[in-house]
């Protein structure tokens, strides 16, 4: 598989102390747009180049034309490095950068210049990219002057991980409205995948009290199939498959896989694995399988369909499938997501252990057909990178967080 790299785009404004004197906040001076912290720009061994764009501001307009310079400066590599506690960074070479321009203008009457952009060469072909490469991109301007707390822009390069970006699914809900939903519709094999790490299993209501036997939710349907953890009689933190269906008197046969070898730890990163075939269940918890089963031991059910178009599930209609939710608001996934997936068949546990399989796989491999990476950071739609195109819809705007998976 080929190896990954990134910009890791550390677009830090500098500051030389945390408090500035009024004069220094208030004055009318010229400093970079924007307040972004990180930014992280993945590329891969085959793109030779990248970019980023960026703007010049100020608090006030002038009656006349300002003129703003840029350049590159070398030296503050050691301040960004005594700053950031990264001892080992190095300047990035001449060699894999441009400038568009080293001049900027704020029109009169007006307070931002048009974007520039700076270019990235070569960057897949630096050495040792645990080593971090330092770009400082500083501002120069006379009139009205530069912010001194925000001249600066530090362009960080590293070596990505393999997820370097997640999802925290608090308190909220995902869901696909599915183009077609023939290939999730009455499913005799499939297997679904995600890879978690909860914040904590233990459930509060409103009001602060301590809920009983809470349930996490991290994808499926209720009371048909889904992959949730806790339930009454079941630890809080032990994952439960469960299924169910419907006799023709419309009472619900039920039944479920756990055991205790399937108990998580809050803050740990986990890859789950279920396999369905023709009703033998198979959960694989970092790729070493801890429970099975067959629904045939309680039910009848033989398939699964996940195809149900989307609602709120209510006024009677039915349920559907979700990622992180399940039949009402306290059954969230309390903690963090990506990787989630669905396959067509039943891979095997040579697949699932399968080099970097735990945290990316091809969106091309057959079988799969649903491959939600979670790694937007911003925005409410998740986007299926498999063929089939049916992203997710988020309820509330998502909590990111930067990781490097897997750890080492």
């Amino acid at each position: 598989m080929k190896k990954i790299f990134a910009i890791s785009l550390f677009v830090a404004l500098f500051a030389s102390c945390t408090v500035h004197d009024d004069a220094q906040r208030f004055d009318n001076k010229v400093f970079f747009t924007g307040d972004v912290r990180l930014s992280d720009v993945r590329v891969g061994e085959e793109d030779a180049s990248l970019s980023r764009s960026f703007a010049v501001s100020m608090a006030s307009p002038m009656d006349v034309p300002v003129t703003v310079n840029l350049r590159v400066d070398g030296s503050l590599v050691s301040r960004y490095a005594d700053t950031y506690g990264d001892k080992g960074a190095k300047l990035l070479p001449s060699a894999n950068y441009s400038l568009e321009s080293t001049t900027l203008t704020i029109p009169a009457g007006g307070v931002q210049s048009s974007a520039a952009k700076i270019s990235f060469t070569g960057a897949n072909a630096l050495p040792d990219l645990k080593t971090h490469y330092v770009l400082p991109l500083v501002l120069d301007c006379d009139t009205p002057g530069a912010l001194e707390s925000g001249r600066t822009i530090y362009y960080v390069l590293s070596k990505a991980s393999l997820v370097n970006v997640v999802a925290d699914m608090y308190d909220n809900r995902a869901w696909p409205s599915w183009k077609d939903p023939a290939p999730f519709k009455d499913m005799a094999t499939f297997t679904l995948e995600a890879l978690v790490n909860a914040t904590t299993f233990k459930r509060e209501d409103d009001k602060g009290n301590k809920i009983a036997s809470p349930l996490a939710t991290i994808m499926g349907i209720e009371d048909r199939f889904l992959i949730r953890v806790g339930d009454t009689l079941i630890p809080d933190n032990q994952i439960q498959i469960a299924f169910a269906e419907k006799d023709g008197e419309g009472s619900t046969k039920r039944g479920h896989i756990s055991n205790a070898a399937m108990q998580l730890k809050p803050g740990v990163w986990y890859h789950i694995a279920v396999t369905f075939d023709h009703g033998a269940i198979k959960c694989y918890v970092n790729g070493r399988m801890l429970g099975e089963g067959n629904t045939l031991d309680n039910t009848n059910v033989t398939t699964v369909d996940f195809s149900t178009e989307h609602s709120e599930e209510d006024d009677g209609k039915p349920r559907c499938f979700w990622v992180g939710y399940s039949y009402d608001k306290w059954r969230y996934w309390n903690g963090r997501i990506c990787e989630c997936r669905i396959w067509n068949r039943a891979l095997s546990e040579a697949e699932i252990n399968a080099d970097k399989h735990f945290y990316q796989v091809d969106p091309s491999s057959a079988g799969l057909i649903a491959y939600w990476k979670f790694d937007e950071g911003s925005g409410t739609v998740i986007k299926d990178h498999s063929p089939l195109g049916n992203d997710l819809e988020v309820q509330k705007p998502i909590t990111w967080y930067p990781v490097s998976l897997p750890e080492e």
